[in-house]
Order: structure tokens, then sequence, then C-alpha cells
């Protein structure tokens, strides 16, 4: 072969590559994307779902902390009060009480947040440990339900609150706002729950207390 056919042959090698690539045979199939595929895009959305979350924990951490340095904050001041000016801040000990409550719900749903709940050990016992992933979805399902339902019970409750116009005996405020907490405390743990079954790769890796 002399080298002028031999370029010829090479540069109609070439082209035919270029035509291939630009114009893929049927039977080759679509051409591959990077970075997508079922698994990708699904860990993608549990990146999103955890991002979310933390924003929910960090929010109600916030707002619970400030509930706590209020309730030592005032009845701190209320008792130095009392010692040295011989009585008490108005209204300091019930503005308290309210803000336990707030904290005290809101640390339910932190619990949550964390997967510090109490779960009973022994019954993973009567089940194989491969039945593990399934039983755990079973359960955050069932937790999910309980929330809802008693989050419907306490919105009810709040809603009657509202409705009859209650108030609190010493300021005399609307309750309603204060119980509210309880219904949401219901459902944003219940909106977790619901997270950690449709996505376990969401759930915390938290330490669950052993009963």
């Amino acid at each position: 072969m002399t080298p002028s056919c031999a370029a010829r042959r090479s540069m109609r090698t070439a082209s035919a590559r270029r035509a291939e690539a630009n114009f893929p045979s049927p039977a080759a199939g679509p051409p591959l994307r990077e970075g997508g595929g079922p698994d990708r895009r699904r860990a993608s959305q549990g990146d999103r779902l955890k991002s979310l979350l933390g924003l929910l924990q960090k929010a109600e951490t916030l707002v619970a902390v400030i509930a706590f340095v209020t309730v030592a904050g005032l009845l701190f001041a209320d008792v130095a009060a009392r010692e040295f000016a011989g009585n008490g801040i108005f209204a300091a000990q019930k503005i308290a009480v309210y803000a336990t409550a707030i904290a005290g719900m809101l640390g339910f749903a932190i619990v949550v947040g964390v997967h510090g709940h109490l779960r009973p050990k022994v019954v993973d016992k009567l089940f194989p440990p491969s039945w593990s992933p399934a039983l755990d979805r079973v359960g955050d399902l069932v937790s999910c339900g309980i929330c809802i339902f008693m989050g419907m019970i306490a919105a009810d409750f709040a809603y009657t609150s509202f409705d009859v116009g209650e108030v609190g005996m010493v300021l005399m405020n609307k309750l309603w706002w204060m119980q509210a907490i309880i219904p949401y405390a219901f459902f944003s743990s219940a909106f977790r729950f619901l997270i950690y079954a449709a996505m376990p790769s969401t759930r915390p890796a938290g330490e669950e207390i052993e009963t």
C-alpha cells in the first residue's frame, strides 16, 4: 500500500468515526449522561430533605432555648425581687409556666429529630435482623399516624379555646396562641416520621434508649 493510499484510508476512518459520534446507531441506545440515574437523584433528594430537617431542628431548638432562658431569668428575677424589694415581679411565674410549656412541647419534636425517643428493644428479638429496615419503616409510619391523631385532638382543643375566647386568670391573655404549640409539636413530629419512612437515609443515627 502506498503512503497516499494509507493517508486516504486514515482520513476515511476518521470521518466515519466523527459521523458515528454525531449520529449514533439506534441499536446503541441513547448516550449516557454523567450524574444521571435514579440512585443519584434519590441521593440528591435525600440531601435536600436532610437540609430541610436540619433547618427545622435548628429553628425549634433556638425557640426552646429562648423559652428555657426566659424561665430561668424570670424565676431568678422574681426570687431576687422578693428578697431585696419585698415584692415579686408581676406575672413572672405565670409567664414562666407558659415558657415551660412551649419548651417542653418543642422538646418532644426535638427529641424525635435526633432519634432519641424510647424504644422497646425486646421486640427486635422476635424478628430476624434482615427485617429491621422494613420494621423501622413500619415503626415510623405508626409513629406518624399516632402523632397525626394526637395533633388533631390538640388542634381541636386549641380551636375550642379560640372559639370560646378563653383567657388566662392573671394576664387576661388569650390562651389559644400558647395552646397552639401542642398540635404544632405533634404535626412537626409526624412530618419527621413521614420523611424517615419515605427516605430512610434521612433518619438520624441517634442513640435510642432501650426499655
